[in-house]
């Protein structure tokens, strides 16, 4: 047996009326409290770090093939992939769909100020399962009219 059990146990069974025995079972309450509040505290942002890990991955992709650049450049060069080259992407056993976009910066004048923008262009073959899990208000794109913008709050 260990000193540690041996000594508390000894603390908290004693019969008569002592000046530790309520001193032990604050510090043991505040102990379970303070354990539980940690758990409870490491779940929730387990859970928001799951659901921003979605959203990050759901409005960008896992991989994007991307020409090198040694700038940070909202408006990469287009590159574009070869029908073959697309194939044997496309039969990679990871790989769930590929979707070509091109994006462009931009702004947006409102009455006091000027908004920066990003625009993300994509064609009509896109994967927008996601899009429709998070929309909250109208409708996503469709083919009948190419000029058409969904836009965030």
């Amino acid at each position: 047996m260990n000193f540690e059990w041996f000594f508390a146990r000894r603390l908290v069974k004693k019969k008569d009326k002592t000046f530790s025995k309520p001193i032990i079972a604050i510090a043991v309450l505040r102990i379970c409290l303070g354990v539980a509040v940690m758990l409870i505290s490491i779940s929730v942002l387990q859970g928001f770090k799951s659901e921003i890990k979605e959203k990050i991955i759901g409005f960008g992709s896992h991989v994007q093939i991307l020409p090198f650049q040694n700038y940070n450049a909202y408006e990469p060069i287009p590159i574009s992939l070869s029908s073959e080259e697309r194939e044997a992407i496309a039969s990679l056993s990871n790989i769930k769909s590929i979707n070509p976009f091109i994006t462009k910066g931009g702004l947006i004048k409102t009455r006091e100020d000027f908004q920066g923008v990003l625009l993300k262009g994509i064609d009509k073959d896109y994967d927008s399962s996601f899009f429709h899990n998070y929309l909250i208000e109208g409708r996503f794109l469709d083919n009948s009219n190419p000029n058409e913008v969904v836009v965030s709050r």
